[in-house]
């Protein structure tokens, strides 16, 4: 049915694409940062343990990653075009903070939002999870307030996946009618 075939484009998956065995970011990476490289591959481990916290190194590596996933996700929308998708959904990290709302990157933009407590607490479920990680993470985030006020839709993610679920599909079912509205005026 019209507006069901929406694909997910997972930034962080992408990323990971090009770091792994052979991946398109492994000898770029190599020339500037050699012993985050292991096996052909980009160890994210010890890639974070050099670039934490030093920003100068931190943009150097977005020089060899950005460009990489924007052509990634550019790939991914020609194959969307190709396979006649509704539309598609970026999920990035960071889409504020990188301009990506400034860069007519999307129609819509929505908003994952959870109380500082709960963004704390997944965090540090995570393996490796420092307080010099999470520092740095949270530093190189926008405010949550601003997020939510610059976003077109906000999933308050605190009550659960499947409530979150449930948010995204009414938000693109209204988005759907939205674009039904659009194409019926022309």
């Amino acid at each position: 049915a019209q507006g069901q075939n929406w694909l997910l484009y997972d930034a962080d998956q992408a990323v990971h694409q090009l770091y792994q065995k052979n991946g398109a970011a492994v000898e770029p990476i190599a020339k500037i940062f050699p012993d985050a490289i292991k096996n052909h591959a980009v160890d994210r481990a010890k890639l974070a343990h050099i670039v934490l916290g030093d920003p100068q190194k931190i943009k150097q590596l977005e020089a060899v990653v950005h460009p990489l996933a924007r052509a990634a996700q550019q790939e991914f929308v020609q194959r969307a075009l190709a396979q006649n998708a509704d539309g598609v959904i970026f999920d990035i990290p960071l889409f504020f903070e990188t301009g990506g709302d400034r860069r007519g990157r999307a129609d819509y933009v929505i908003t994952a939002s959870a109380p500082d407590h709960v963004q704390k607490k997944r965090v540090f479920e995570r393996p490796n999870m420092s307080q010099e990680k999470f520092a740095a993470i949270r530093a190189r985030q926008m405010p949550d307030l601003e997020k939510r006020a610059r976003a077109d839709f906000v999933v308050e993610t605190q009550f659960g996946l499947d409530y979150a679920k449930m948010k995204i599909t009414e938000i693109l079912k209204q988005i759907n009618r939205e674009k039904k509205i659009e194409t019926d005026r022309t």
